[in-house]
């Protein structure tokens, strides 16, 4: 079977698209019915990712066209003629509008439903409507997680075998760290002995200032907040110049994909209070590397947390008393820890890989 997978998207605008699709890429790739592989990459692509291996194992087609370019509605149809594909493959719903051959589109989340309220009205209309283009060109859907394939169903009215769930993998990067490994991190960062770690944008959705409230009623000790990753939000900022945060709380610009599971290893816990998430990599990379974790009990986290992980309402209480513990009881993190790699253990990206490629045959065949 010959493909064209779209890797526009592994780009640092992209971070959790582009981690999908860079390793969904890659495994497709170590299949041992290894599908024949076309791959789109943009020439200005930055990423933190081996773009190496992509070159190497498929035949990679650079390009100035973008996702969000109208010229991708003739380009990309033009090179999959081209080619001869089989299928075209899309991690992301905006995609051409029509393709010379089958397609199968991944939609990730369907969160301008489940919180209408993160996106003006107009926003809230332009997303549903891509999504409906999208799925209304694709011969199959993917998705990461069930909770969103009942969202997908319900929203969309989509039947339910037109939706694969091909839920995602943890890297073989991301496992335990040596102390060692940790004490350099730290001293290069300056991190400090004892922290909590948050790990995403702070998108509203991802609700850091909801956190950043539990965190200052918490009674943490000597324990540093740790947050990590890309900032718009203008409240984050307010929020973290108050007195009650300016010294419990440390900002980090992006983390290198090098240094991410040094970084969860040396962490207390991973703090994650999102309001809703297609999957949610950061707690499962967590439990890889044997770091306990305290997320929302919505949407698709506790897919991905299992009872490995501490569920909690979003309600500021409940979070204070969990951060307030996860810094004080040894214990406790000591009888999470002990089952955070089996549950990481469940998802790989070589099942992932199996479950896509098996939907992409049904497509082939249809």
């Amino acid at each position: 079977m010959h493909i064209l997978f779209d890797l526009r998207t592994v780009d640092d605008h992209f971070p959790g698209i582009s981690r999908y699709a860079y390793e969904m890429a890659c495994a497709l790739n170590q299949l041992p019915q290894a599908p024949r592989l076309t791959t789109l990459l943009m020439k200005s692509a930055r990423s933190g990712f081996d773009l190496e291996v992509l070159r190497r194992n498929t035949h990679m087609v650079l390009m100035d066209t973008a996702v969000f370019g109208v010229a991708q509605h003739a380009v990309v149809p033009w090179i999959a003629q081209r080619a001869q594909v089989d299928v075209a493959l899309f991690p992301y719903y905006i995609r051409p509008a029509w393709m010379p051959c089958p397609s199968v589109t991944a939609i990730h989340d369907t969160i301008s439903w489940r919180v209408p309220e993160l996106f003006s009205r107009q926003k809230r209309w332009q997303i549903r409507l891509l999504h409906h283009l999208a799925i209304a060109g694709s011969a199959h859907v993917t998705t990461l997680s069930h909770s969103s394939a009942a969202d997908l169903a319900q929203f969309y009215s989509m039947a339910p075998e037109r939706i694969t769930v091909t839920s995602v993998g943890v890297s073989a990067d991301f496992y335990p760290r040596s102390a060692a490994e940790v004490n350099a991190l730290r001293e290069r960062y300056g991190l400090p002995a004892r922290y909590i770690v948050y790990l995403a944008s702070d998108k509203p959705h991802k609700n850091i200032p909801f956190l950043l409230e539990a965190w200052a009623a918490a009674q943490t000790e000597d324990v540093v907040l740790v947050l990590a990753g890309r900032w718009f939000n203008e409240r984050t900022a307010q929020l973290l110049n108050q007195s009650t945060l300016q010294q419990r709380v440390m900002r980090m610009a992006d983390v290198p994909e090098a240094d991410l599971p040094t970084l969860y290893s040396g962490a207390l816990a991973l703090a994650f209070p999102s309001r809703y998430e297609g999957f949610g990599l950061p707690p499962l990379e967590a439990l890889a590397c044997g770091t306990p974790v305290l997320a929302a009990n919505t949407s698709s986290l506790p897919e991905a947390v299992g009872t490995a992980g501490v569920l909690l309402p979003l309600e500021l209480p409940a979070w204070q008393a969990a951060l307030t513990r996860i810094c004080r009881d040894a214990a406790w993190r000591t009888t999470l820890a002990a089952h955070t790699q089996a549950q990481a253990a469940r998802f790989s990206w070589r099942s992932a890989a199996e479950r896509l490629y098996a939907a992409l045959e049904q497509v082939q065949r249809r």
